[in-house]
């Protein structure tokens, strides 16, 4: 059977194996630097690719790149949902940011002002409170 053989009833091990000392060895250099990423991400993909070419198997792990295995509107989907998703939040914190703005830019302050106005107190003693704390 020789090396593919071998290789091949021990792919899982060897792959682990390279995956770590692919990826491990920066872990030294972060105590020499440690404001440094000693993150190697590309480590699990070449020791994939290295287990593959040396089982045989390396056309068959990138032949799988190109089947579809779902309709073209799931993968289109899988990428405009995350992007929606991420406008959505940032419009909606525009929006706030603007509302607080507006609200700051009327009231001179923000103390609690807008709390005050959303609870209908508008008695003396809290506009005196709002005037000292906005003076301050």
């Amino acid at each position: 059977m020789g090396r593919r053989g071998w290789v091949h009833r021990h792919d899982l091990t060897l792959f682990f194996v390279l995956a770590f000392l692919l990826s491990w060895p920066a872990w030294p250099l972060v105590i020499l630097n440690p404001g440094s990423s000693p993150l190697l991400p590309f480590g699990p993909l070449i020791a994939a690719a290295v287990v593959a070419a040396l089982s045989g198997r390396l056309r068959e792990l990138f032949g799988q790149l190109g089947r579809w295995r779902a309709a073209p509107r799931w993968y289109l989907a899988a990428v405009l949902v995350p992007v929606g998703v991420t406008a959505l939040i940032w419009w909606t914190l525009a929006a706030l940011w603007v509302v607080t703005a507006v609200i700051v830019a009327v009231r001179g302050r923000w103390s609690g002002a807008a709390v005050r106005d959303v609870r209908g107190d508008d008695s003396a003693a809290a506009r005196r409170a709002d005037d000292v704390q906005g003076s301050a």
